[in-house]
């Protein structure tokens, strides 16, 4: 019987580990919709605590209260317009800055369909909280 090289039985072994890998990006909109709460916080009227993701009228829907008293023109409500293609999330920009729709490149899967994780801003853009929080699927 031949020699097997150690590099060739490296190649092997990180194959096969690649293999049984999910992909974290090949979630789809259907895995958005619902609710989905900040993890480790108390079900209330928090900013952004709670996130709904729904189709109305043929349109697809981020809707969360943003929190109370925040003054200017700021919306207490929000209901905007998104998009999940290829793993990635993107609304529009619901402060009235514009009309096309913003890329949240933070957001990632920890586990598709049940956990994502976003940095705050990227949802409460009217905030520099440079942090990432971590949303669960409730329903």
């Amino acid at each position: 019987m031949g020699k097997i090289s150690f590099p060739f039985l490296i190649l092997i072994a990180v194959l096969v580990t690649a293999c049984g890998k999910k992909s974290t990006t090949a979630a789809t909109t259907n895995d958005l919709k619902g609710f989905w709460v900040l993890e480790g916080d108390t079900l209330g009227l928090g900013s952004a605590d709670t996130l709904f993701f729904s189709d109305e009228n043929g349109k697809k829907l981020l809707n969360f209260y943003t929190g109370p008293g925040l003054g200017g023109n700021l919306p207490r409500w929000v209901q905007t317009e998104y998009k999940f293609n290829n793993g990635k999330l993107s609304y529009i920009d619901y402060l009235g800055s514009s009309n096309k729709f913003m890329d949240v490149e933070s957001f990632q899967w920890l586990e598709p369909g049940k956990k994502f994780s976003v940095k705050r801003y990227q949802i409460l853009g009217f905030i520099s909280a440079d942090y990432r929080v971590t949303y669960l699927r409730t329903n």
